[in-house]
Order: C-alpha cells, then sequence, then structure tokens
C-alpha cells in the first residue's frame, strides 16, 4: 500500500470530515487487497455511534438515536468489510442521521468506486426497513438481512407486497 500519510489534523472542531483523498487512497488498497485471489462477491455492513462528551454540536458530531440513550453529540460510524472480515471502507455521518439511510449511500459510493457489479450485501436488523430493501433490489444488489424473528414476518410482507416473491 503506497500512499502519503495525513501528517495534519483533517477535520477540525466545527468541520465535518476533512479531507477524503487519503480515504479513497486506503480504499483502493483494500479493494486491491481483498480482490487479490478474485472477485469480491459478499460484503457486510454496520454501522455504529460514537459519542463525544461535549457542550455543544456541530456539522458531525449531533444528538441523535442512542442505543445507549444518550443525550451526547455522537457521530454514526459505517463499516463495510468483505466475507473473511478484511475493512474495505470507512464512513463516517452526523449523529442525528439514521443509520438505516447509510446503507445506500455507502454501497452506491463503493459499487461506483470499484465497478464492482455482482455484489451480495449482507446487513443486520438495524438496516432491515421494507424501504432499504426495495432500494436495495432496486439498485440490483442481492441481499442477505438479518431480522428479529418477531419483526420478520412483518418487514417481509411489506416488502413482498411491493415487488412480489419471486
Amino acid at each position: 500500500m503506497k500512499w502519503k500519510p495525513t501528517t495534519h489534523r483533517t477535520s477540525g472542531p466545527n468541520e465535518g470530515g476533512g479531507s477524503q483523498d487519503w480515504r479513497s487512497q486506503l480504499a483502493a488498497a483494500a479493494y486491491t487487497h481483498a480482490t487479490r485471489n478474485g472477485p469480491l462477491t459478499v460484503v457486510l455492513y454496520d454501522c455504529t455511534t460514537l459519542y463525544f462528551e461535549a457542550e455543544r454540536e456541530d456539522r458531525l458530531r449531533r444528538v441523535g438515536m442512542s442505543k445507549e440513550r444518550r443525550v451526547d453529540p455522537q457521530i454514526l460510524v459505517g463499516l463495510l468489510v468483505d466475507q473473511g472480515g478484511f475493512p474495505l471502507e470507512v464512513h463516517e455521518f452526523a449523529g442525528n442521521r439514521g443509520e438505516t439511510l447509510t446503507l445506500l449511500p455507502v454501497l452506491d459510493a463503493f459499487r461506483e468506486r470499484h465497478q464492482a457489479t455482482e455484489i451480495v450485501v449482507v446487513a443486520d436488523a438495524g438496516m432491515l426497513s421494507a424501504s432499504n430493501l426495495n432500494k436495495l433490489e432496486d439498485a440490483g444488489f442481492s441481499f442477505i438481512v438479518g431480522s428479529r424473528t418477531s419483526s420478520t414476518p412483518y418487514d417481509l410482507a411489506e416488502h413482498y407486497a411491493t415487488v412480489g416473491t419471486s
């Protein structure tokens, strides 16, 4: 992997992200590594939150849905890995963004960056919504989505009502 390391601060306290060049270089190197023995066919995606003990929000650190019921500013971090768990890309989102709204932008960016076409996406119940299932299918992704047993019939019923079962 050859990329110039970042030696300066890329994200200030009131900025959202900073330079993306190092991310592109790192993502390209990770993809090259992950596909060294053949094409990438399965990717797994998950999202988590990181909170900050800060008194004020900024463009990135925002109060949002917290599984820990915190009211501190937070960011969302989305991680895309290959079938072996090797990290391919990491994305940050404002803390007040819903996790389900991060899935498609990450997958679309990944597919565009690498011209990857035949990918099966694996995600957990946090990404499950009838809207996301429909959007994944409309975008041409195959998918495996984990769900809580109690909600599966309802979520899938809405998806099947929209697109059918074939």
